[in-house]
């Protein structure tokens, strides 16, 4: 098995400056604001030079960096940003996995050009993206890993089949994903480089460790014979618009927006179902990318709510660009939410309603799906009290 292990450093902290390019370089803290007690998410690599790391609380983080900008954590963004990433991915091999957080794995079982391969793959995502990565490709899913983050920048470290166990060896055993204790008791007991685990007996490790121990030596030593899991893309409707020249007019964005919610809206109710999030992403004349999903508490087929949330946002926003294309996209399908309504003691019009939501259901079920309760009283027994017929909303 030969596996790439695209790695994107930082991946909460490069989202955040896509969307607004003046934290670039500054000291950037995710996790929630300076005084709270929550713990840090992610962090850019100029809040790493003050001492700030993933895990500290956010009290810390502020007394090594008072000067960093705390955002909030926005895992929504942050997946959707990830799954745009995959998709691209995906794209360019059948079999793509998402990994840990940040992390992206792609089986060249048939690529004979490894290195032509992964370049070609950096180029497309990061054209499309600007995101920053490296990628590593090994015969083990850990070394690749390993690969991936001592690459650099946009640059691949290709590991020859059969030497991931002298790469990995000089690494320490802190790498390896396994639980914290156990790498504080591999430690105690004076094992501080993968290279030392390896040279144990298996039986020995899983005496002193258990299960877990053999796993962990199994990984050092890249016995790995885990395929790779392939993503499969959330069903979404996407359509999308590019404007000749950019505009910066809010009146020709909305009127853009409504023609593609109007194709959207008429998707949604050919196929009988609602939506419950949209995502809309925004490309400047700049090459400037902004991403934002909304999300509805009823599930909706209907244009206007989802007008609405757009039209706020875009009166909310003060673009500095010109919009040169628009894309919405439509996720996370349900069926038509169910109302209960009494029709019973009701005035007449409310049978209207009734017959034009019998209509409905037959349309999409057939028209068997309801049926009519008749009494029969020339009935002798209990069972043949009654019987059922068809009913039609026309005839009533």
């Amino acid at each position: 098995m030969r596996v790439a292990c695209l790695f994107f450093p930082h991946f909460a902290v490069q989202v955040e400056e896509r969307d607004n390019r003046e934290l670039q370089g500054k000291p950037v803290i995710i996790g929630g604001f300076h005084y709270e007690t929550t713990a840090v998410h992610d962090v850019s690599e100029a809040a790493v030079a003050c001492g700030v790391s993933p895990g500290l609380s956010l009290r810390q983080a502020y007394t090594l960096c008072p000067h960093g900008a705390y955002l909030p954590l926005d895992g929504e963004k942050y997946d959707a940003a990830f799954g745009e990433v995959l998709g691209l991915l995906a794209g360019c091999s059948p079999k793509v996995e998402c990994g840990a957080p940040g992390y992206a794995l792609v089986d060249l079982a048939y690529e004979p050009d490894e290195a032509r391969f992964t370049r070609e793959i950096v180029e497309h995502v990061w054209t499309r993206t600007h995101f920053q990565m490296s990628v590593g490709v090994a015969s083990s899913r850990f070394a690749a890993r390993v690969a991936s983050q001592v690459a650099g920048s946009r640059r691949s470290l290709i590991i020859p089949a059969g030497e991931e166990r002298k790469f990995l060896e000089a690494f320490p055993v802190d790498l390896l994903p396994a639980p914290l204790e156990l790498i504080r008791r591999l430690e105690l007991l004076g094992i501080h480089e993968i290279g030392e685990l390896m040279e144990l007996p298996c039986e020995a490790v899983e005496l002193q460790f258990g299960v877990e121990g053999r796993r962990v030596w199994e990984i050092a030593n890249c016995v790995d014979s885990t395929g790779i899991r392939t993503w499969t893309e959330p069903q979404a409707l996407e359509e999308e618009l590019r404007f000749e020249p950019p505009v910066d007019n809010l009146d020709f964005l909305l009127a853009g927006t409504d023609e593609l919610l109007d194709r959207l809206s008429c998707k949604l109710k050919k196929r009988w179902q609602y939506c419950r999030r949209l995502t809309v992403s925004l490309r400047f004349r700049n090459d400037h990318i902004v991403q934002r999903a909304f999300y509805f508490k009823e599930a909706t087929a209907s244009s206007g709510p989802m007008r609405n949330r757009l039209q706020h946002c875009f009166e909310q926003a003060g673009f500095t660009a010109p919009v040169s294309e628009m894309r919405l996209t439509l996720t996370d399908f349900c069926a038509e939410e169910g109302k209960q309504s009494s029709f019973l003691g009701k005035p007449s019009k409310h049978w209207e309603r009734l017959w034009s939501a019998i209509h409905v259901l037959q349309q999409k079920h057939g028209r068997s799906v309801l049926k009519r309760a008749v009494s029969r009283r020339s009935a002798r027994l209990p069972e043949e009290a009654f019987s059922f017929e068809l009913i039609d909303p026309q005839g009533r």
